[in-house]
């Protein structure tokens, strides 16, 4: 049961009320965004040394939905995204993923009435509209939807250079770093000219950005032609442009022996059971 002051329970109870809704959310960069619903004013709860909720933000909730049972419980927002201090570029950035939020409730005429706790949790799924975005309010339940233990399949699980995989991305044989850009043309093509590695080398190896607007991000790559010609998987969130310089690694197809075997003498690491028996031979009965 949610716990409330007595004085904001009589204030529910009074038929006429000043309720404002205050939403606070923290990014995975760590920025703060805090804004009100429901008032016209700023206001800063606590009263002492308190975080500023700032008004005149087009944020609309929706009805929350909250079960007994171990359901997730879920509210959705929407907002402009310029106005919100939201953009599209920082969405694809993955900056909002995973973003903690908390809601409570106050009587903005008093704020000495304390506040109910309505939501705490994190973003779920975030869509982008016409310079307008909503996003999934998932409760803290929504933990215990994680998968726990890992899935036996044919497929290798393991990302080439991470622990379970085991090998070393060595500089100048795996992973090339300080690469520059020579030309683009698109968030998602460009060319690396430095890399004089043979058509596929680096398919599905990755990019990491070191310089320039995507700094620190990273995407897969799709495909590696000769004359280090880059296609990703995905566009970057922000334009990419002639002089960026990134780290990038070779890739992996996953295969346990063309790959793991004959490329980087690694079988004894390769997380998939390819021999593993499908549905077809299961239900053969042989």
């Amino acid at each position: 049961m949610k716990s409330m002051s007595a004085e904001l329970k009589a204030h529910y109870a009074s038929g006429e009320t000043t309720l404002a809704v205050l939403a606070k959310f923290t990014r995975q960069d760590s920025q703060v965004l805090a804004v009100t619903a429901g008032h016209d004013a700023d206001i800063t709860y606590p009263l002492v040394g308190g975080t500023i909720y700032q008004s005149g933000y087009d944020m609309v909730p929706t009805a929350m939905v909250t079960s007994a049972a171990l359901n997730v419980d879920s509210m959705d927002i929407r907002g402009v995204l310029l106005a919100l201090g939201v953009s599209e570029e920082d969405i694809n950035a993955g900056l909002w993923d995973n973003c903690q939020f908390e809601a409570i409730r106050v009587n903005w005429a008093d704020l000495t009435m304390g506040h109910e706790e309505m939501k705490y949790g994190w973003f779920g799924e975030i869509s982008v509209g016409r310079n307008e975005f909503t996003a999934e309010l998932r409760g803290l339940t929504q933990r215990l939807q994680s998968t726990l233990g890992e899935v036996v399949s044919q497929a290798c699980k393991n990302d080439l250079f991470d622990a379970k995989c085991g090998i070393v991305p060595i500089e100048g044989t795996w992973k090339f770093s300080g690469t520059a850009v020579t030309g683009v043309t698109s968030k998602r093509r460009f060319v690396m000219s430095s890399l004089a590695q043979s058509a596929g080398f680096f398919s599905a190896g990755k990019v990491t950005w070191t310089t320039g607007l995507n700094t620190g991000l990273s995407m897969e790559i799709k495909s590696h032609t000769a004359g280090g010609n880059i296609e990703l998987q995905e566009p970057m969130p922000y334009d990419i442009a002639i002089t960026d310089q990134a780290t990038v690694f070779k890739g992996c197809l996953k295969r346990k022996n063309e790959d793991c075997r004959d490329v980087f003498a690694n079988t004894e690491n390769h997380g998939g059971f390819p021999d593993l028996p499908g549905n077809d031979q299961i239900f053969k009965g042989v």
